[in-house]
């Protein structure tokens, strides 16, 4: 007879395969987005269109937000802990995709960042916490009041300001040098940079959001209503927030002067 796995393993693989399929849907999606530009890029300039016209960016869209909703169910399932290491899945799903579909190089370097990321983190999943606790919105109150989150939102706001700061500065010498220019080439690699630190730092932000709502909702279901009070949708609004600027800032990764 095959081994029956207990409500909280149950919980914990239902978490993790939820988290793999949205990493790999989400991942497809900002790598449709990117052939999207990259089609942009080899017509005439005064042929282009804005993103915003062009069906294979909104279907990309579509698609990250599909994972993104794996992802919240994966958070009711499992502990943040084990989520947050398992997304990491979505290096391998990019290796791949931008590798055989969008036919970019990959150099020895990728390879082993990509590795040792997923080495790190399979030992966090393996070796970390597997329980999953429920709180109500008194107790993550409580949790967001506390000395050392202070501090680590402090140090979220100052990475912030840093990447915003160097995004500015790029931008600035895009618009007045131009693309091609040598004011410009100094922010070459900072510019792509700054987007996708944002998009990460945004992005990070809306798990932890993303766990509290999952925390309210579960609990709503089992008959203790955690909507009667304002905090629970200025937790709304701020998972709605992390996730509009982690989506606006990751779609302008690949062409940022696009």
């Amino acid at each position: 007879m095959g081994t029956v796995l207990s409500g909280q393993e149950y919980d914990l693989v239902t978490g993790i395969a939820m988290c793999l399929v949205g990493t790999t849907i989400s991942n497809f999606g900002l790598n449709i987005q990117k052939y999207s530009f990259m089609l942009q890029e080899r017509q005439p300039e005064h042929d282009r269109k804005p993103y915003n016209t062009q069906w294979r960016w909104w279907l990309g869209l579509f698609g990250v937000a599909v994972g993104s909703i794996a992802d919240f169910a994966a958070l009711t399932y499992a502990a943040q802990s084990v989520i947050a290491p398992v997304g990491a899945f979505t290096l391998v799903a990019n290796i791949f995709f931008a590798h055989y579909w969008l036919r970019e190089r990959l150099g020895r370097n990728d390879l082993i960042g990509t590795m040792l990321i997923c080495i790190g983190a399979i030992m966090v999943t393996v070796f970390g916490s597997h329980s999953s606790t429920s709180h109500t919105l008194d107790e993550l109150l409580a949790l967001y009041y506390r000395w050392d989150m202070l501090v680590y939102a402090c140090a979220v706001c100052a990475v912030l300001i840093g990447l915003f700061t160097a995004l500015v500065r790029s931008e600035d010498a895009l618009r007045v040098h131009g693309n091609l220019s040598d004011e410009y080439k100094t922010f070459r690699k900072i510019h792509p940079l700054a987007y996708s630190g944002l998009a990460g730092v945004w992005g990070a932000q809306s798990v932890m959001f993303a766990k509290s709502t999952g925390e309210l909702i579960k609990q709503t279901a089992h008959g203790l209503n955690q909507f009667d009070k304002v905090p629970s949708y200025i937790i709304l609004a701020c998972l709605a927030g992390t996730i509009t600027m982690q989506v606006t800032h990751a779609k302008r990764i690949c062409f940022p002067w696009a």
